[in-house]
């Protein structure tokens, strides 16, 4: 999934993160994950997110 391929949400996601190293190769790869499976849901990406809001520098709420 190409980034311009990106709905809003996943765009104002993506902001939350962008500090992170390879944050947007992470989320791209999981969003092409989750586009891969029948009947998928976000799952590939809201986990790719939680795992790079747990290990950013100002950490989880």
């Amino acid at each position: 999934m190409p980034a311009e391929d990106m709905d809003l949400e996943q765009m104002s996601m993506l902001t939350d993160v962008a500090d992170m190293p390879a944050a947007e190769g992470r989320l791209l790869r999981a969003a092409a994950r989750d586009e891969a499976e029948e009947n998928g849901g976000p799952g590939h990406w809201d986990q790719e997110l939680a795992l790079l809001h747990f290990t950013s520098p100002s950490g989880c709420p």
